[in-house]
């Protein structure tokens, strides 16, 4: 966990050099700038400035929900494969949150932005920690579903092979994130200004020349077909765990069974039951059925957990999916302007990463416990309620 944190800490502070090498570009060239280009940035700054909220509270969310999700299921839950790949899940979406603070400089220099290295490592990290959290869910789901599908220790994820999914995951997504320092740059665009007056903007943008357009394009149809593939993959996955789950429900039902813990009990997170016939009587087979279907319920809440996160996955997606291909804001210098609401759309995924720690807390009791105790004045007002009913 050492090594994890000291990877965190690295990446703060290159992060936070990027930001300070972006402002005083920005802030160098602008006692350099044309006044009417400022104008029309601070026009559009203005036109924005709902996006401005949106983000920060998203940004927000994110750093708060993810920090308290890496705290408790780093140091505080059992340590098992699941709690391992939630807490790399949550130091990756907390430093995804935390690397979202650059379409704030980018939107408030929309027009007017110079530094192209920044541009180019904005989209390279963005893109990098995106594409991890999305990934990330695949190693989760196969977890999950061979813990609940099958007691055979051969097939179960170990530590190592867990480590090397989440390396593997790391240097995928790596590799399709440098391709921004080729198609990504500063462009000059003409903005209309008004009806007799344009000007020349300077934007961070994919680069609007014919030849890399192809490029561009294959590039934006890999991504779409790996985000469909995983949900693919995670569907099948959890279709799995739920027949075998209804299986177990109904064999509770039918007549009794023993249970056999195949994981190390962790909270709400790591469980399998596994039915089979017994000759239990009297107290002794009513204790086990209660205790199976116990159980069984706390594995259905976990696999319930999981799909939902998978399905807010997908959803927050479908905005920006649907602005990159369809209204190609890339190719209307306009759009960098004059729309918030494209503004937003393309800037959906940002939700990805902010909001799996709220339905984690919702799902599960144990983390909700842990952020209550945090607030003494949460936990004061808790139990106000509960003396009051």
């Amino acid at each position: 966990m050492f090594s994890v944190s000291m990877l965190f800490f690295s990446f703060c502070f290159l992060d936070l050099s990027l930001y300070w090498s972006i402002i005083m570009t920005a802030n160098i060239t602008e006692t350099l700038g044309d006044e009417v280009l400022v104008s029309a940035n601070d026009l559009a700054a203005i036109k924005n400035a709902g996006v401005f909220v949106l983000i920060g509270l998203v940004i927000v969310f994110g750093v708060v929900g993810n920090s308290l999700t890496f705290v408790y299921y780093g140091f505080k839950e059992k340590k098992t494969i699941t709690t391992l790949l939630v807490t790399v899940l949550a130091l990756n979406d907390l430093m995804c949150s935390l690397a979202m603070i650059d379409h704030i400089i980018i939107m408030r220099y929309l027009i007017r932005y110079f530094s192209e290295l920044g541009c180019q490592l904005t989209y390279v990290i963005n893109h990098f920690l995106v594409l991890n959290s999305i990934i990330l869910l695949n190693p989760i789901g196969m977890e999950r579903c061979l813990r609940v599908c099958t007691l055979n220790p051969n097939y179960q994820v170990t530590k190592p092979k867990a480590m090397f999914m989440i390396g593997s995951v790391a240097f995928y997504s790596f590799v399709m994130a440098i391709r921004h320092f080729v198609i990504v740059g500063i462009e000059e665009m003409d903005i209309v200004v008004s009806a007799n007056l344009t000007v020349v903007g300077h934007v961070c943008s994919l680069r609007q020349e014919t030849q890399y357009a192809t490029a561009i394009d294959v590039f934006h149809i890999m991504d779409i077909a790996g985000f469909v593939l995983t949900n693919i993959f995670l569907a099948f996955a959890y279709g799995l765990m739920a027949k075998k789950i209804g299986l177990v429900r109904s064999k509770i039902g039918a007549y009794p069974i023993a249970t056999t813990a195949a994981a190390s009990h962790s909270g709400n997170m790591s469980l399998t039951v596994e039915g089979s016939n017994a000759s239990a009587t009297g107290s002794g087979t009513s204790k086990s059925v209660k205790l199976c279907r116990r159980r069984n319920n706390q594995e259905r809440k976990i696999n319930i957990m999981l799909g939902t996160i998978t399905l807010s996955s997908l959803l927050s997606f479908l905005p920006y999916f649907y602005v990159v291909i369809l209204v190609k804001p890339q190719a209307s210098p306009g759009a960098y302007t004059y729309s918030p609401l494209v503004q937003a759309g393309w800037r959906s995924f940002m939700l990805n990463s902010s909001i799996n720690p709220y339905i984690i807390g919702f799902f599960n009791t144990n983390f909700r416990t842990f952020v209550i105790n945090l607030f003494p004045c949460i936990r004061k007002t808790q139990s106000l309620n509960i003396r009051a009913t």
